[in-house]
């Protein structure tokens, strides 16, 4: 914690008050930041958070849209109050934005649905492979045979499935074929205009293509990565639960098991009588959730590298070193290159701590005041 002095201190070995203020600032933020990492898995769903945007109004134009076409009232109440405040200020590029929603994403939304619950009924019960990460292995979309197809599916269903992706490529193997083409037909919709956008699946075919099973939290951390196809299914309480070490240390575990067993009775009776886009709410941080990230390779050396820093949290940084692993595995001439030199596989305790105490000797190297 000295300035210029790369020796680590305990704070019974420092006599210069600024040291000790020093001292005091990284190791409490350090602790601070901890329990916090520990204590997210009780966390709602439902807790609020800030969310700042910049955008022009084309991207706010078909924000406003998806808002309200949406089935949660909330993001139509939302989306009235952001369409009021854009009108005093760029009224000409959100004019189309109808407060009734986009009729053809609210057609195309329930045909997946019902699709999914007419002809693969097993897919929308929760179940399937809760491995914690998987490589698949996607073909060539371009490619003219029917697995093709069926991965396209499989890709467009998976938010509205229960079932991981390999258990949806097997479903739709198993229909007739006529009947496959007629709910990808369904799944591009009614096309009217050039606007009508198809579901994101259809950006389906990344070399790169993982399957997460997660709790809510790490997903939270990692769905804000921009270049890359990003994809997930409802939140749920039925993939699995895990407390950290820490809790289970300080002899808290049974009491938050406790707490997961009420959440999950609460959740299964808000699902019968409201439905899951409600009963979603009161899923908890540490609850897993199923998603599927498609990028390549630029993204993935982005993504992995920074995702697997010393001071990350230790669930996504397991993440990020097993997706690295995979990689490798399936293009081991990858390895020969620096490409992802920087993805650290260390195992760290209290890693943030160097970090802060960093930060605090630059502050004195500075003459700042902390």
């Amino acid at each position: 914690i000295k300035p210029n002095d790369k020796t680590k201190y305990l704070f019974s070995e420092l006599d210069d008050e600024k040291h000790k203020k020093a001292f005091k600032r990284a190791y409490t933020f350090d602790i601070r930041t901890r329990a916090c990492d520990t204590a997210r898995i009780m966390l709602p769903a439902a807790t609020l958070t800030n969310v700042a945007m910049v955008a022009n109004g084309r991207v706010f134009e078909h924000l406003l849209k998806r808002m309200y076409s949406s089935r949660h009232p909330e993001f139509k109440d939302i989306a009235n109050r952001l369409h009021d405040t854009l009108n005093k200020v760029i009224p000409k590029y959100v004019k189309r934005a109808n407060p009734e929603g986009e009729e053809f994403w609210q057609k195309t939304d329930e045909a997946i649905r019902e699709n999914l619950q007419k002809y693969l009924p097993s897919c929308a019960s929760w179940g399937g492979d809760t491995e914690a990460v998987k490589l698949h292995n996607v073909p060539r979309l371009l490619d003219n045979n029917r697995r093709s197809v069926y991965h396209l599916l499989a890709a467009v269903y998976f938010p509205y499935a229960r079932v991981d992706y390999e258990s949806l490529v097997q479903s739709f193997a198993s229909l007739p074929y006529e009947q496959v083409l007629s709910m990808l037909s369904d799944a591009v919709g009614a096309r009217s205009v050039r606007r009508d956008r198809s579901p994101r699946g259809f950006e389906h075919g990344y070399d790169i293509t993982v399957e997460i099973v997660a709790d809510f939290g790490v997903f939270r951390d990692l769905h804000r990565h921009r270049m890359c196809t990003l994809q997930w299914q409802r939140p749920n309480p039925h993939l699995g639960f895990e407390v950290p070490a820490d809790i289970e240390k300080i002899g808290m575990k049974e009491a938050c098991l406790a707490v997961e067993k009420e959440v999950r009775e609460l959740y299964d009776d808000l699902e019968k009588e409201l439905g899951d886009q409600f009963a979603e709410y009161v899923t908890l941080f540490g609850h897993k959730i199923r998603f599927m990230i498609g990028m390549n390779l630029r993204e993935a050396q982005h993504m992995l590298e920074l995702r697997s820093v010393a001071q990350g949290h230790p669930n996504y940084r397991h993440i990020a070193q097993r997706i690295h692993n995979l990689i490798i595995e399936k293009a081991p001439w990858l390895a020969k290159t620096d490409l992802f030199k920087f993805v650290d596989h260390n195992e760290y305790d209290w890693a943030r701590a160097d970090a802060e105490a960093r930060q605090s000797q630059k502050a004195l190297e500075k003459g700042l005041e902390i």
